[in-house]
């Protein structure tokens, strides 16, 4: 059954995948600005732009222009970089381990804060506790990555300069990920402890929890085994949905430690409009992002016996 379900899923995708690539190349191909002259630069021959643009099918109409990009695709070719002069693969696959660390780094960071301050808040409902927990969260939600971002530079790279600015990992190893990841998965951590004390304070009210009590266990069995595994779905769904939204917060957290990741190359082939670049990187970050989420509802037959994909 489960195997059934994930097969239905991923031709599921297909249509997902192609309304996105499809409102993406259009948004691309009708914007402000053209990527041949962008790629000449100043000094550019109107003959040799001329000869550029049909060369990447951009004399096409966009129907036609679309299509034969999607073929390309369909057989594994993303095209060729307009400014770089690279495949669009080789540039995803160097900077996409660089986005993927960060990320996972990131979401970590924010899971080790937000589920032992949602658990805490939810056990002391309404005490002080509960409430500088609230306000915390609230604090987290409320403030962008790029203020984040730039509040700890001047903090722990100028004033006390104890971490380094940015840059890769492997100039700086794992150091250059603290500031980043702290970053990225504070504003998460928020929501993540909102959403986990929610679901702690609906659990801790139901009947099994009250028996639980009623036949001696320990708080710490009580709280952690039966209400926090009964509240788990909700919290997988949400960081689910966030570790996809995470891949898109790191544009600004990459650009703003100059890490060489996905997001940096986004913003880059943005200002030069280079096309295929954007076309494929929209591609893969979307491919990841209902990956995610297809894994998150195999988690929830894991989590919950009860769960049927039948």
């Amino acid at each position: 059954m489960l195997m059934r379900y994930i097969a239905r899923r991923i031709i599921l995708l297909v249509p997902v995948l192609l309304g996105i690539s499809l409102f993406i190349s259009a948004l691309i191909k009708f914007a402000p600005g053209d990527p041949v002259h962008a790629a000449l630069g100043e000094d550019w021959d109107p003959q040799v732009a001329e000869e550029m643009r049909q060369e990447l099918g951009l004399d096409k109409p966009f129907v036609e222009w679309y299509l034969v990009w999607l073929g390309k695709v369909f057989r594994g070719d993303l095209g060729r970089s307009i400014v770089a002069g690279e495949t669009v693969q080789d540039l995803i696959a160097r900077r996409l381990p660089y986005t993927l660390v960060l990320s996972s780094t990131s979401m970590c960071v924010a899971l080790m804060i937000a589920i032992p301050l949602g658990v805490i808040s939810a056990v002391y409902k309404n005490t002080a506790t509960d409430n500088i927990s609230r306000i915390l969260a609230m604090i987290g939600v409320s403030m962008p990555v790029f203020w984040v971002g730039i509040l700890l530079l001047i903090v722990f790279a100028y004033k006390f300069p104890v971490l380094p600015v940015g840059g890769s990992f492997e100039r700086y190893g794992p150091k250059a990920l603290i500031l980043p990841s702290i970053t990225l998965g504070t504003g998460f951590a928020a929501l993540i402890t909102r959403m986990t004390r929610s679901t702690m304070v609906e659990a801790l009210l139901e009947e099994y929890i009250t028996t639980a009590h009623a036949k001696g266990l320990p708080p710490s069995i009580v709280y952690i085994r039966h209400a926090f595994r009964n509240a788990l779905i909700p919290i997988v769904t949400i960081v689910g949905f966030q570790f996809g939204v995470i891949l898109g917060g790191a544009v600004l957290t990459e650009t703003i430690f100059e890490i060489p990741g996905m997001g940096r190359l986004l913003v880059e082939a943005v200002e030069r409009r280079d096309y295929p670049l954007i076309q494929g990187i929209t591609l893969v970050t979307s491919l990841m992002f209902v990956f995610a989420n297809l894994v998150v509802d195999i988690l929830y037959a894991v989590i919950d016996p009860r769960v049927s994909y039948e």
